[in-house]
């Protein structure tokens, strides 16, 4: 009885041991994803969380396997979005008042790594602990400048008869889709934002019409008046050639143009 005991207590020591070995996901920070590799086997295809219990028996061979933190926690960016519409200060000459044609927002987005995503990350890229604030504080620049760009053309492109009322929602949304197409990696978590000043875009829409259709007309009427005096044209053209040709012989014989004054002076 005391040998089974005896065994029995070895057995439950040695297994703890063997639990504790391997128990991977103990070894990661809080709000955490591990990348774990192995000499044997190489990559895991899934990264390991903190919170969620993970058991690897390739730990138990000694330095056999590592694993690389990234930080799982949803990050925030600032963005003041203000610009004019595209040729603003020609649409206004076409209205009445000064109608405001930019807009002015501050937004905030928070975003995530996508869970797929990280062990190509660390494998494929590079990303490790060392690095990765460096390549976080780049990826917060890059999505700055894309959500930039996507926020012009939502502007730009917007359909006038939407309610203003709707703008913020309908932005967000479309924000949201825009940045998941350029950054597959990345989790859209929350995008909050506040408009200090918003475009007249009824007003922009019909300035625009007016001014390409008095462009038009202005295009029409010059190339009206070109076809009714091809007269005019060719006199302008004989009275150029004119001038050439006096200024070629002036500068053959300079001596005319001293005759030309003296007989001028008498």
């Amino acid at each position: 009885m005391k040998k089974f005991l005896l065994w029995l207590i070895l057995i439950i020591i040695v297994g703890s041991v063997i639990f504790y070995i391997g128990w991977t996901q103990y070894r990661l920070d809080q709000d955490m994803y591990g990348v774990i590799y192995t000499k044997t086997s190489g990559y895991f295809e899934e990264p390991i969380e903190s919170g969620h219990f993970s058991w690897s028996g390739w730990r138990l061979i000694p330095g056999n396997l590592t694993i690389t933190q990234i930080p799982s926690s949803s990050r925030s960016i600032s963005i003041r979005a203000k610009k004019t519409l595209p040729a603003a200060d020609s649409y206004k000459m076409m209205v009445i008042g000064d109608p405001v044609f930019s807009y002015d927002a501050d937004i905030t987005i928070s975003y995530s790594l996508e869970k797929g995503s990280v062990v190509a990350l660390v494998s494929s890229y590079g990303v490790n602990e060392l690095n990765s604030t460096t390549w976080f504080l780049a990826k917060d620049e890059m999505v700055r400048s894309i959500a930039l760009e996507i926020i012009t053309d939502y502007f730009i492109h917007k359909d006038v008869s939407a309610s203003k009322d709707m703008i913020s929602e309908d932005i967000k949304g479309y924000l949201s889709t825009q940045i998941k197409t350029y950054f597959t990696e990345l989790n859209i978590n929350d995008i909050s934002m506040t408009f200090n000043s918003l475009p007249d875009f009824e007003i922009y829409s019909q300035a625009k019409k007016s001014y390409e259709e008095m462009v038009e007309l202005k295009n029409e009427t010059l190339a009206d008046a070109i076809l009714q005096s091809p007269e005019m044209i060719t006199e302008n053209m004989l009275y150029i050639d004119k001038l050439q040709n006096y200024g070629q012989l002036l500068s053959q014989y300079p001596i005319l143009l001293e005759y030309l004054r003296i007989e001028q002076a008498q």
